[in-house]
C-alpha cells in the first residue's frame, strides 16, 4: 500500500485555485457563470465564495476536462468521478483539506439570490456571513487546518 499521493490527489490540491478561476460552466456554477469566476449555486442561491474557499465541483469538471474524460453530455465520466471522490475522500483524512459546514462568502448581499421566502442556508454571523451545508456532502473545502 502506497503512503504518499497519488497522481489524481497531487494534481487536485495542485489545481484547486486555476479551476475556481475558470469560467466555462459546470454543475453549480452560480447564475450560468454570469458573474464571473468564484461564484456558484447551492440550494437555489447564487453566491461568491471567499478567496480561500474551493468548489469540489469545479475542480473535478476542470480536471476531468484536463484529461478529456467528458462523457456525451459535457458531465465527467463516471469512472472519473468515482476516482476524483476517493482521492477527496482519502486528502480529507489526511488532512490536506478540510469540507466546511460553514461556508464563508463575500460580496454584497443584495447581489445574493436567495429563492428562499426566510434566510434559509444563508447566515449572517458575527464573523461574516456564510452558507450553511447540511449531510454529508463533500462539496466545499478549504486547504489544510484552517
Amino acid at each position: 500500500m502506497s503512503r504518499g499521493l497519488g497522481w489524481l490527489q497531487r494534481e487536485i490540491i495542485d489545481t484547486l485555485e486555476e479551476a475556481k478561476q475558470q469560467t466555462t460552466r459546470y454543475r453549480g456554477t452560480g447564475y450560468y457563470g454570469g458573474y464571473g469566476p468564484g461564484w456558484i449555486k447551492c440550494r437555489g442561491i447564487d453566491i461568491e465564495l471567499a478567496d480561500h474557499v474551493y468548489d469540489l465541483r469545479a475542480s473535478m469538471i476542470y480536471l476531468a476536462r484536463k484529461h478529456n474524460r467528458i462523457s456525451h453530455c459535457s458531465y465527467a465520466e463516471s469512472a472519473f468521478q468515482a476516482s476524483f471522490s476517493r482521492a477527496v475522500r482519502g486528502l480529507i483524512k489526511r488532512g490536506l483539506l478540510k469540507n466546511l459546514d460553514l461556508v464563508p462568502v463575500v460580496g454584497n448581499l443584495d447581489k445574493i439570490h436567495n429563492t428562499y421566502d426566510y434566510n434559509g442556508p444563508i447566515m449572517d454571523l458575527a464573523d461574516g456571513t456564510f452558507l450553511a451545508i447540511w449531510g454529508k456532502q463533500k462539496r466545499f473545502v478549504v486547504i489544510g487546518k484552517e
